[in-house]
């Protein structure tokens, strides 16, 4: 559906691989999946160049023999396939079958027709291998993995290109399997392995009038133990704020900012955005309780992309107009400081007669510095049985619940009784699966 001359579209059987044919000066990027970014940029002149990104790193390249009508031709290669008319409206963003996003530009909005295309991973990250490439730092990694399994909420915060949805990818990992999970995307990017998984996508329901914000208020009706948004960008921010204050913790969200203290001034603006706004000071405070963690990505000056900031946010204050928050890491890069000193394991580790996590303090006395694990004094918490992964006592916070399969009412038990025909599973009132007859006996 074309709006003020943008358009946006996606499915259809249009594939990247499709488009070396008709723009073969790209084909060799194409066919290399370490190239994350496309741009193709024309002139008038008739010169044309070609930008990539690869590790991290941007590169460039003349198409020799190529003019802005072969860019032009490009465009209309890419548009009419997924319904979308260049002569119509000269700006549009697209998504390939294969998940490759596409963003086209002709005149009279550009000065000459210009194409970027995104490519995202096929393989998706992990908590251990970010950790290995130094991108993700074992203390951001334990203190967010335990904060989501305490039922905190954490906010990705940076630019574009900045990895967070390498980051978010990563940390939707650190969900137990058997945990219920509802995503929500403007497009299709997050690749979720879990099961229990709802998709929701913005994209494809124009027609529909419907958007994330019926779609985060819709999800709260679908039992969920971790709500993950895509991208905050407009007044879904409010719905998201009163979906995470009202006990769905456990989620993860994205939003664009500068530093991670910002990214909690520009969520509460954009939930200034909505119709039915709060005030300002409502806004902030509920930012404030809704999210524990706010993680900022940046983009390094050798092209890696990694954690430049990891902030505890305590909550709003209303006198003075400031967040109330500590900074927990801070990259070397990241400019004002240094990274976090060291800190020693803990020699030993185990369990108190309480039943509590405890670690003993390195260089403690014998018989010393017995101390309750606590994910935010890295003196504290057990180092991880392997480099990358959340310590043991991070990880056993995520609760795991008991999974009952039941035989369907009109299916027989195996061993040709009735036993167990005719009831479900209703609630979980005590932490465990309750089963009652499904005649409504027994309530």
């Amino acid at each position: 559906m074309a709006v003020a001359g943008v358009a946006g579209a996606g499915g259809g059987e249009l594939k990247l691989t499709s488009l070396r044919n008709v723009f073969p000066a790209i084909g060799d990027l194409i066919e290399d999946e370490t190239v994350t970014e496309i741009m193709v940029v024309s002139a008038r002149t008739g010169e044309v160049l070609v930008f990539f990104e690869k590790r991290g790193v941007l590169h460039q390249m003349q198409a020799r023999g190529v003019t802005w009508r072969d860019v032009q031709r490009l465009i209309y290669s890419i548009g009419r396939p997924l319904g979308v008319d260049p002569d119509v409206v000269p700006l549009a963003d697209a998504r390939l079958a294969d998940g490759s996003r596409v963003a086209i530009c002709l005149p009279p909005a550009a000065e000459a027709p210009a194409v970027t295309i995104r490519r995202f991973s096929k393989v998706v990250m992990t908590g251990a291998e970010l950790v290995a490439l130094g991108s993700l730092p074992q203390e951001v990694l334990d203190l967010l993995g335990a904060t989501l399994a305490r039922g905190g909420n954490a906010l990705v915060a940076g630019g574009t290109g900045s990895g967070k949805t390498t980051l978010l990818n990563a940390l939707i990992k650190l969900f137990p399997p058997d945990h219920r999970i509802v995503v929500i995307e403007d497009t299709i990017e997050l690749k979720v392995d879990q099961k229990n998984v709802l998709r929701l996508e913005a994209r494809q329901l124009s027609d529909f009038d419907l958007t994330i914000r019926d779609m985060v208020k819709h999800a709260l009706r679908q039992r969920p133990d971790h709500i993950v948004v895509g991208e905050i960008r407009g007044p879904e921010a409010q719905d998201v704020l009163q979906a995470l204050n009202t006990g769905h913790g456990g989620s993860l969200t994205t939003i664009h900012a500068n530093t991670a203290k910002d990214a909690l001034s520009r969520l509460a603006s954009c939930a200034m955005q909505a119709e039915d706004r709060l005030p300002w000071d409502v806004l902030c405070r509920g930012v404030a309780s809704a999210f524990h963690l706010v993680v900022h990505q940046h983009r390094r000056p050798d092209g890696s992309r990694g954690v430049s900031e990891l902030l505890r946010v305590h909550g709003y204050d209303l006198a003075t107009g400031e967040w109330k928050a500590d900074l927990l890491w801070r990259s070397r890069h990241a400019g004002g400081g240094g990274d976090s000193s060291p800190v020693l394991p803990p020699l030993a580790s185990g369990v108190s007669a309480g039943g509590k996590a405890v670690a003993v303090r390195a260089g403690a006395r014998p018989g010393e510095g017995v101390v309750e694990v606590d994910p935010e004094d890295r003196g504290t918490v057990p180092p991880p049985a392997a480099p990358g992964l959340p310590s043991p006592a991070v990880a056993e916070q995520f609760g795991r619940r008991k999974v009952v399969s039941e035989p369907p009412a009109d299916v027989p038990a195996p061993d040709g009784t009735d036993e167990g025909a005719g009831s479900r599973v209703v609630g979980y009132p005590h932490g465990e699966p309750v089963s009652r007859p499904a005649d409504g006996e027994g309530r």
